[in-house]
């Protein structure tokens, strides 16, 4: 289905998907039609092996002025007061593709598939329960967050929040003015040009923390973990560690200082490496960072149980240390 819009503006697609892949790119300049072309184009497409899934599946695409939802919806059959295992079945798969203007806003749910933006300009947003999110070429306020998948992007700019719980956070070419980057349990990688009048962010509970900047970078960058350790090879680096029986402050300043980089962790590594490839990879690491000393390990583990039950933030369990 095509819709048309009068403000492009005021234009913000919604996307709500139970089972299946969510796409959305912008249109194609490469393809003749511009895009900037003031419509969006929804494509959903219903499969399932089971007949009763897929006659209770439905979609409905519908328009309020500029606002555009696209969305799955399963009609309950059973009769009220079954129990609520009784009155589920599974959702037929549904597969939306959708192209829209690049200055339209964009928010995309889903509970089991992957979600997919390219070319978008404006506002996204991206949230999955069970799948991995895919970011390219997105400028502007950007949001992403997965249960259990992976974030990756490419060649983004602008304000960037992104959250995993299981999973990794990968990106590059990134050249984000902010960024907050939060994972529980998973990895996080960061190759970015940092902006001088710029904030960075990481945190991580079961997790290390890769980022890879430019030589030139002007940053402070400072670590706070339990158990973990610190290294830096970028060049023109002053190193300040201190390391206590159950906790890691570590601190880099990088050309002088400029924009802060803030790393907190419960079990993480962070290593800060150069982007430039005049950079010798047999350069020596600027640590400044002991390897953990584990003689308070029961009072370290107690507070990572804490951590891991959901009972205690990584902050609270810094500041306990």
């Amino acid at each position: 289905k095509t819709f048309e819009l009068n403000d492009l503006s005021a234009a913000l697609v919604t996307l709500s998907n139970i089972s299946g892949p969510i796409t959305v790119e912008a249109w194609d300049d490469s393809a003749g039609s511009g895009n900037e072309q003031p419509r969006v184009w929804i494509r959903a497409v219903k499969s399932s092996s089971s007949p009763r899934a897929f006659e209770r599946t439905r979609t409905e695409l519908t328009q309020d002025g500029d606002q555009i939802r696209a969305e799955t919806i399963v009609d309950d059959t059973a009769p009220s007061g079954w129990p609520d295992l009784l009155r589920r079945d599974e959702a037929a798969k549904v597969e939306y593709t959708v192209r829209v203007p690049a200055a339209c806003a964009v928010s995309a749910e889903d509970v089991n598939g992957s979600i997919a933006m390219s070319g978008l300009e404006k506002k996204t947003k991206a949230q999955s329960v069970n799948g991995a999110v895919l970011l390219k070429r997105l400028k502007g306020a950007m949001e992403a967050s997965t249960t259990n998948g992976r974030i990756s992007a490419e060649n983004i700019s602008g304000a960037a929040h992104f959250s995993a719980v299981n999973g990794s956070i990968d990106f590059d070419g990134a050249q984000l003015q902010t960024l907050d980057a939060h994972t529980v349990s998973g990895s996080i990688r960061a190759a970015l040009t940092i902006d001088p009048s710029g904030q960075y962010t990481f945190k991580s509970t079961n997790g290390s923390c890769e980022l890879i900047i430019p030589s030139a970078s002007r940053c402070d960058i400072e670590m706070e973990g339990i158990n973990g350790r610190a290294e830096c090879t970028v060049p023109n680096t002053k190193v300040n560690a201190q390391r206590g029986p159950a906790f890691l402050r570590w601190s880099a300043k990088l050309n002088g200082g400029g924009a802060p980089i803030r790393f907190k962790t419960v079990n993480g590594s962070l290593r800060v490496l150069p982007s430039d490839e005049s950079v010798s990879e047999a350069e020596p690491p600027v640590n400044g960072a002991p390897q953990p000393d584990r003689g308070d390990e029961s009072r370290v583990m107690e507070i990572l149980r804490a951590v891991e039950r959901g009972e205690m933030s990584v902050d609270d369990a810094l500041e306990k240390i």
